[in-house]
């Protein structure tokens, strides 16, 4: 599973630094594609009622694709407010998400959350274009 940044090509991978490793149209590539425009990620680690901002929690954010593989977008850890923020991510064109019968309204993440002394944890977030997307982030102790 590469953690490297993804490289947005614009003209398939001819681009692309990582050209070797994927065909023109490997999973990344369409899903690139078809998510051209960009959504915000804001995490939020906390502990107890969303009370307590948990400092260190290394965080990464991935997509899975159909063929069973993942790709991680982005990793990181949050700051002393227990928060990340900003992280900009591929999402597809507003206009699929106001009509119910288009097959891509959002691009689905997977966000992972671990610190020492907590239970890890996992969710699915959404992604819109031009729209931030807080993902609340409770942590229980071990």
């Amino acid at each position: 599973m590469p953690t490297e940044s993804y490289y947005p090509c614009s003209a398939g991978c001819a681009n692309c630094p990582r050209r070797q490793q994927c065909a023109v149209s490997s999973p990344l590539e369409v899903f690139l594609q078809e998510n051209p425009y960009r959504g915000l990620l804001r995490i939020q680690a906390f502990r107890g009622p969303q009370t307590f901002p948990v400092q260190g929690v290394a965080v990464t954010v991935s997509h899975a694709f159909s063929d069973g593989s993942e790709y991680v977008f982005f990793t990181g850890t949050t700051d002393e407010s227990g928060i990340i923020d900003a992280i900009s991510l591929p999402a597809p064109a507003r206009a699929n998400s106001m009509s119910p019968d288009q097959p891509n309204p959002d691009a689905v993440y997977i966000v992972r959350a671990q610190a020492d002394g907590f239970v890890p944890m996992e969710a699915l977030v959404d992604i819109f274009q031009d729209i931030q997307t807080v993902q609340p982030v409770q942590l229980r102790l071990e």
